[in-house]
């Protein structure tokens, strides 16, 4: 199964994440990003989701990640979850696309999705206690 990502959130936030893992991976070709509310439109890209979901064929498994829980692309984008080929994450960090993108080809389960989810959140990590447990841990 080919998987492909839709990467879309406010602004130019997903404009530099694909740049960013097109740095570490060199894998963009089935890397999408849409800058919602961009260039002075205060409009949602509907059209250009739409185009994104019309091209996903049967044997693709599309991850659509967003930015915000509560904001306005993430519901949007929302909708597709009744879609099997379609998973839908927020609260996107680089660390979770990353890994999103060089996970091994194939499908991935909801169970592998959510254990990539749980470690992409334990990088958010606040520098100022970690150094200080991990120095006096090494001593």
């Amino acid at each position: 199964m080919m998987r492909k990502f839709l990467i879309i959130t406010h602004k130019t936030l997903a404009a530099g994440f694909k740049d960013s893992i097109d740095f570490f991976t060199s894998n963009g070709k089935n890397i999408i990003a849409i800058s919602s509310y961009e260039n002075g439109k205060n409009k949602f890209p509907d059209d250009e989701v739409e185009k994104v979901i019309a091209a996903t064929t049967s044997d693709t498994q599309l991850f659509i990640l967003t930015d915000l829980l509560g904001g306005s692309v993430n519901q949007k984008c929302s909708r597709y979850v009744d879609n099997n080929n379609i998973v839908v994450i927020t609260g996107v960090n680089l660390s979770l696309a990353l890994a999103l993108v060089l996970e091994p080809k194939g499908y991935i389960s909801l169970e592998r999705i959510q254990e990539i989810i749980n470690q992409a959140k334990e990088q958010m990590v606040l520098m100022n206690t970690y150094l200080v447990n991990n120095v006096e841990n090494d001593e």
